[in-house]
Protein backbone atom coordinates (compact mmCIF):
# COMPACT_ATOMS: atom_id res chain seq x y z
CA UNK A 1 0.00 0.00 0.00
CA UNK A 2 0.90 3.66 -1.16
CA UNK A 3 0.63 4.67 2.46
CA UNK A 4 3.33 1.86 3.93
CA UNK A 5 5.79 3.29 1.64
CA UNK A 6 7.37 5.58 3.76
CA UNK A 7 8.77 3.06 6.32
CA UNK A 8 9.58 0.99 4.22
CA UNK A 9 12.10 3.47 2.76
CA UNK A 10 13.14 4.29 6.27
CA UNK A 11 13.87 0.63 7.29
CA UNK A 12 15.90 0.34 3.96
CA UNK A 13 18.00 3.28 5.50
CA UNK A 14 18.07 1.55 8.64
CA UNK A 15 19.81 -1.36 6.71
CA UNK A 16 22.52 0.45 4.71
CA UNK A 17 20.45 0.59 1.33
CA UNK A 18 21.83 2.75 -0.72
CA UNK A 19 19.14 2.45 -3.95
CA UNK A 20 15.58 1.69 -4.31
CA UNK A 21 12.88 0.85 -7.22
CA UNK A 22 9.66 2.23 -5.81
CA UNK A 23 7.21 0.26 -8.08
CA UNK A 24 3.96 1.58 -5.97
CA UNK A 25 1.65 4.03 -7.32
CA UNK A 26 -0.72 6.50 -5.86
CA UNK A 27 1.29 9.73 -5.19
CA UNK A 28 1.81 12.84 -7.36
CA UNK A 29 0.17 11.35 -9.86
CA UNK A 30 -3.64 11.23 -7.61
CA UNK A 31 -3.14 14.74 -6.14
CA UNK A 32 -2.13 16.47 -3.35
CA UNK A 33 -2.03 14.39 -1.00
CA UNK A 34 -0.41 11.76 -2.52
CA UNK A 35 2.40 14.70 -3.57
CA UNK A 36 2.90 15.45 0.10
CA UNK A 37 3.27 11.82 1.00
CA UNK A 38 6.04 11.54 -1.99
CA UNK A 39 7.79 14.32 -0.75
CA UNK A 40 7.60 12.75 2.43
CA UNK A 41 9.41 9.73 0.94
CA UNK A 42 11.69 11.70 -1.15
CA UNK A 43 12.47 13.23 1.98
CA UNK A 44 13.90 10.02 4.27
CA UNK A 45 15.54 8.94 0.88
CA UNK A 46 17.74 12.05 0.58
CA UNK A 47 18.31 11.99 4.42
CA UNK A 48 19.75 8.52 4.43
CA UNK A 49 21.28 8.82 1.12
CA UNK A 50 19.04 6.47 -1.00
CA UNK A 51 18.49 7.39 -4.39
CA UNK A 52 15.19 6.49 -6.15
CA UNK A 53 13.76 4.88 -9.32
CA UNK A 54 10.08 5.78 -9.23
CA UNK A 55 7.36 5.54 -7.58
CA UNK A 56 4.81 4.79 -10.05
CA UNK A 57 7.12 2.76 -12.52
CA UNK A 58 8.35 -0.99 -13.40
CA UNK A 59 11.89 -1.00 -12.75
CA UNK A 60 14.77 -1.79 -14.87
CA UNK A 61 17.03 -3.74 -16.49
CA UNK A 62 20.86 -4.24 -17.64
CA UNK A 63 21.62 -7.29 -19.94
CA UNK A 64 25.36 -7.14 -19.71
CA UNK A 65 25.13 -8.08 -15.85
CA UNK A 66 22.06 -9.98 -16.48
CA UNK A 67 20.08 -8.11 -14.04
CA UNK A 68 16.23 -7.93 -14.56
CA UNK A 69 13.57 -5.97 -12.29
CA UNK A 70 11.49 -5.30 -15.31
CA UNK A 71 11.19 -6.37 -19.03
CA UNK A 72 9.11 -8.98 -20.97
CA UNK A 73 10.89 -12.24 -21.81
CA UNK A 74 13.17 -12.96 -24.59
CA UNK A 75 14.61 -9.45 -24.13
CA UNK A 76 18.15 -9.55 -26.65
CA UNK A 77 21.89 -7.94 -25.50
CA UNK A 78 22.53 -5.28 -27.82
CA UNK A 79 23.66 -0.89 -28.59
CA UNK A 80 19.72 0.53 -27.57
CA UNK A 81 18.78 1.83 -24.65
CA UNK A 82 15.33 2.96 -23.58
CA UNK A 83 13.93 5.60 -20.98
CA UNK A 84 10.01 5.35 -20.80
CA UNK A 85 8.37 7.93 -17.95
CA UNK A 86 5.61 5.32 -18.54
CA UNK A 87 5.82 1.61 -16.95
CA UNK A 88 3.40 -0.29 -19.13
CA UNK A 89 3.99 1.60 -22.39
CA UNK A 90 8.00 1.08 -22.14
CA UNK A 91 7.03 -3.14 -21.56
CA UNK A 92 4.76 -2.01 -25.12
CA UNK A 93 8.00 -0.70 -26.75
CA UNK A 94 10.26 -3.48 -25.44
CA UNK A 95 7.69 -6.30 -26.64
CA UNK A 96 7.45 -4.45 -29.86
CA UNK A 97 11.15 -4.20 -29.84
CA UNK A 98 11.71 -8.19 -29.52
CA UNK A 99 9.07 -8.20 -32.59
CA UNK A 100 11.05 -6.50 -34.68
CA UNK A 101 14.50 -7.91 -33.56
CA UNK A 102 15.72 -4.79 -31.19
CA UNK A 103 18.35 -5.33 -29.30
CA UNK A 104 18.67 -3.52 -26.14
CA UNK A 105 21.68 -2.50 -23.70
CA UNK A 106 19.70 -1.04 -20.85
CA UNK A 107 16.07 0.10 -20.11
CA UNK A 108 14.61 2.03 -16.87
CA UNK A 109 10.62 3.03 -16.44
CA UNK A 110 11.54 5.87 -14.76
CA UNK A 111 7.78 7.00 -13.67
CA UNK A 112 7.20 10.24 -11.52
CA UNK A 113 10.72 10.56 -10.99
CA UNK A 114 10.71 12.03 -7.57
CA UNK A 115 14.22 11.78 -7.57
CA UNK A 116 16.11 10.52 -10.66
CA UNK A 117 15.33 11.73 -13.55
CA UNK A 118 15.36 11.50 -17.52
CA UNK A 119 17.70 14.01 -16.77
CA UNK A 120 20.20 11.65 -14.84
CA UNK A 121 19.79 8.34 -17.10
CA UNK A 122 20.37 10.22 -20.19
CA UNK A 123 24.16 11.64 -18.53
CA UNK A 124 24.38 7.68 -17.58
CA UNK A 125 23.43 6.38 -21.51
CA UNK A 126 25.74 9.56 -22.82
CA UNK A 127 28.66 7.90 -21.29
CA UNK A 128 27.63 4.28 -21.24
CA UNK A 129 30.36 2.55 -24.04
CA UNK A 130 27.24 -0.22 -24.67
CA UNK A 131 25.22 2.04 -25.33
CA UNK A 132 24.96 3.36 -29.45
CA UNK A 133 21.56 4.61 -29.97
CA UNK A 134 19.11 5.94 -26.90
CA UNK A 135 15.43 6.28 -26.98
CA UNK A 136 12.73 7.57 -24.88
CA UNK A 137 9.40 7.84 -24.30
CA UNK A 138 8.73 11.38 -22.64
CA UNK A 139 5.24 12.44 -20.83
CA UNK A 140 7.04 15.72 -19.32
CA UNK A 141 10.57 17.36 -18.77
CA UNK A 142 11.63 18.84 -15.41
CA UNK A 143 15.01 20.64 -16.10
CA UNK A 144 14.51 21.63 -19.33
CA UNK A 145 18.16 23.83 -19.52
CA UNK A 146 19.93 20.45 -18.58
CA UNK A 147 17.83 18.77 -21.18
CA UNK A 148 18.69 21.14 -23.78
CA UNK A 149 22.78 20.89 -22.37
CA UNK A 150 22.88 17.03 -22.67
CA UNK A 151 20.37 16.33 -25.47
CA UNK A 152 22.47 19.07 -27.45
CA UNK A 153 26.19 16.93 -26.25
CA UNK A 154 24.69 13.62 -26.47
CA UNK A 155 23.46 13.80 -30.40
CA UNK A 156 27.03 14.89 -31.64
CA UNK A 157 28.12 11.00 -30.20
CA UNK A 158 24.98 9.08 -29.89
CA UNK A 159 21.10 9.42 -31.87
CA UNK A 160 19.02 10.23 -29.56
CA UNK A 161 15.07 9.65 -30.70
CA UNK A 162 11.77 10.60 -28.82
CA UNK A 163 8.86 9.78 -28.40
CA UNK A 164 6.90 12.90 -26.85
CA UNK A 165 3.41 12.53 -25.72
CA UNK A 166 0.90 15.49 -24.84
CA UNK A 167 0.51 17.56 -27.70
CA UNK A 168 -3.24 18.24 -27.42
CA UNK A 169 -4.88 19.65 -24.09
CA UNK A 170 -6.44 16.77 -23.38
CA UNK A 171 -2.88 14.60 -23.90
CA UNK A 172 -1.78 16.79 -21.32
CA UNK A 173 -4.58 16.05 -18.97
CA UNK A 174 -3.93 12.55 -19.31
CA UNK A 175 0.08 12.60 -18.41
CA UNK A 176 -0.97 14.82 -15.54
CA UNK A 177 -3.08 12.28 -13.99
CA UNK A 178 -1.00 9.25 -15.06
CA UNK A 179 2.75 10.35 -13.68
CA UNK A 180 2.37 13.90 -12.32
CA UNK A 181 4.11 15.36 -14.82
CA UNK A 182 3.40 18.76 -16.72
CA UNK A 183 3.46 18.00 -20.37
CA UNK A 184 4.69 21.98 -21.03
CA UNK A 185 4.26 23.20 -24.41
CA UNK A 186 4.61 21.78 -27.69
CA UNK A 187 5.95 24.15 -29.63
CA UNK A 188 8.55 24.64 -27.51
CA UNK A 189 9.47 20.92 -27.26
CA UNK A 190 9.45 20.81 -30.55
CA UNK A 191 11.83 24.06 -30.93
CA UNK A 192 14.19 22.23 -28.07
CA UNK A 193 14.29 18.87 -30.08
CA UNK A 194 15.30 20.63 -33.60
CA UNK A 195 18.10 22.64 -31.50
CA UNK A 196 19.33 19.72 -30.36
CA UNK A 197 19.30 17.38 -33.04
CA UNK A 198 16.97 14.89 -31.11
CA UNK A 199 14.99 13.13 -33.55
CA UNK A 200 11.05 13.50 -32.27
CA UNK A 201 8.84 10.59 -33.51
CA UNK A 202 5.03 10.02 -33.29
CA UNK A 203 4.54 6.18 -32.69
CA UNK A 204 6.44 3.16 -31.23
CA UNK A 205 6.94 1.34 -34.81
CA UNK A 206 8.49 4.90 -36.12
CA UNK A 207 10.79 5.18 -32.96
CA UNK A 208 11.86 1.24 -33.59
CA UNK A 209 11.90 1.80 -37.22
CA UNK A 210 14.15 4.51 -36.95
CA UNK A 211 16.29 3.41 -34.25
CA UNK A 212 17.35 0.26 -35.51
CA UNK A 213 18.11 2.32 -39.13
CA UNK A 214 20.75 4.08 -37.06
CA UNK A 215 22.14 0.86 -35.47
CA UNK A 216 22.83 -0.81 -38.63
CA UNK A 217 23.48 2.09 -40.72
CA UNK A 218 26.28 4.79 -39.99
CA UNK A 219 25.47 8.15 -39.25
CA UNK A 220 25.20 10.41 -43.16
CA UNK A 221 27.75 13.26 -42.94
CA UNK A 222 25.63 15.60 -44.77
CA UNK A 223 22.39 16.05 -46.58
CA UNK A 224 22.64 15.07 -49.93
CA UNK A 225 20.53 11.97 -50.95
CA UNK A 226 20.95 9.85 -54.41
CA UNK A 227 17.84 7.81 -55.09
CA UNK A 228 18.75 4.18 -56.77
CA UNK A 229 15.32 3.33 -58.17
CA UNK A 230 13.83 0.65 -60.11
CA UNK A 231 10.50 2.67 -61.37
CA UNK A 232 10.55 6.33 -62.04
CA UNK A 233 7.40 6.99 -59.35
CA UNK A 234 8.84 5.35 -56.74
CA UNK A 235 12.15 7.75 -57.35
CA UNK A 236 9.36 10.82 -57.43
CA UNK A 237 8.01 9.74 -54.02
CA UNK A 238 11.67 8.97 -52.48
CA UNK A 239 12.51 12.60 -53.69
CA UNK A 240 9.80 13.98 -51.80
CA UNK A 241 10.22 12.67 -48.98
CA UNK A 242 13.51 13.72 -48.64
CA UNK A 243 12.54 16.97 -49.44
CA UNK A 244 9.75 17.57 -47.05
CA UNK A 245 12.17 16.77 -43.93
CA UNK A 246 14.88 18.77 -45.20
CA UNK A 247 17.38 16.64 -47.24
CA UNK A 248 19.07 17.57 -50.71
CA UNK A 249 18.38 15.40 -53.90
CA UNK A 250 21.13 16.76 -56.21
CA UNK A 251 20.59 16.06 -60.15
CA UNK A 252 23.34 13.62 -61.21
CA UNK A 253 25.65 14.19 -64.15
CA UNK A 254 25.39 12.82 -67.88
Amino acid sequence: PTDSVPAAVQECVDKGVKAAIIVTAGFRETGEEGSQLESEVLRIARKGGIRIVGPNCMGHFNTAEDLFSAGPRGIRRGPLALISQSGNFGEYILERGNEKGAAFSKYVSSGNEADLTVEDYLEFFAEDEETKVICAYIEGIKDGRRFFDLARHITKEKPFVVMKVGRTAEAARAVLSHTGSLAGSDAVHDAIFRQCGVIRVEEVDELLDIALALIRQPLPRGKKVGILTAGGGFGAVATDACRRYGLEVPALSE
